[in-house]
């Protein structure tokens, strides 16, 4: 089964690069308040499963999976803070750094990571659409005022 959590931990990693792709095109229009909702969204769950996955695979490494899955998720925090302004940056930097704590503390804890996992990728997948799909819309607004 361990190939099933590398699988959803891939479509939950591919779903965030699409989303960052698509979501490049808007950086003129993200202000702070939704940059900072994508930011956290985006980091918080990428981030837990990230960590999920991780600790259910390597369980006997915990610090350097824990270490590995902070760097991660600071990262991805950063990268989509900078479609924002600098307080986005520094937001996904500081939710990308919890998210990487709490990620391996609920993979080290559940009892069943499997069906965490499933449910942070059902969730991730739909916030992703939620997600891409409102900032269709803010560009439709945009548009239609003077």
């Amino acid at each position: 089964m361990s190939w099933f959590l590398w699988l959803l931990l891939g479509v939950n990693l591919i779903a965030g690069a699409c989303s960052y792709l698509f979501l490049t095109r808007f950086r003129e229009i993200i202000g702070c308040h939704i940059g900072m909702n994508i930011t956290m969204a985006v980091t918080g769950l990428l981030g837990t499963a990230t960590g999920i996955a991780l600790t259910y695979q390597f369980p006997s490494a915990y610090t350097i999976i824990t270490i590995v899955n902070i760097l991660v998720a600071v990262l991805i925090g950063v990268l989509f803070g900078m479609l924002g302004d600098s307080q986005t940056v520094i937001s996904g930097g500081i939710s990308g750094f919890m998210a990487g704590i709490m990620g391996p503390m609920l993979g080290a804890m559940a009892d069943r990571p499997f069906l965490l996992l499933i449910f942070i990728t059902v969730f991730s997948l739909f916030s992703f659409a939620v997600i891409c799909f409102s900032m269709g819309l803010e560009e439709e607004e945009q548009k239609e005022t003077p």
